[in-house]
């Protein structure tokens, strides 16, 4: 407190600029920050339908017209680029289940 104006003193204002302070507040008090913890399951499935898909062959079509008929496809499975899909031909589901 001051008497005359002249005597009157303030400091500098200071600052910081803290991204995600509801995350340092409130959730790190009560429990640790886990990004991420082992698998719960096997990823061998993964890898089979992985190499089942790079072994069969694609037939795209521009629009597909539901009656036709999909063994007349010279491929595994068809792109139709329209629908923006794929779907397996039966040449395809046989690969899949050999």
């Amino acid at each position: 407190m001051c008497i005359h104006k002249q005597d009157k003193v303030q400091r500098e204002f200071n600052f910081a600029i803290v991204d995600e302070v509801d995350s340092i507040l409130i959730d790190e008090a009560r429990t640790p920050l886990i990004i991420s913890g082992p698998g719960d399951k096997s990823t061998d499935l993964y890898q089979k339908a992985n190499r089942l898909a790079l072994q069969l062959k694609p037939f795209t079509v521009i629009d597909l017209d539901s009656k036709e008929d999909q063994d007349q496809f010279d491929g595994d499975y068809i792109i139709d680029e329209k629908a923006k899909n794929a779907t397996l031909t039966q040449r395809g589901v046989k690969k899949a289940e050999a």
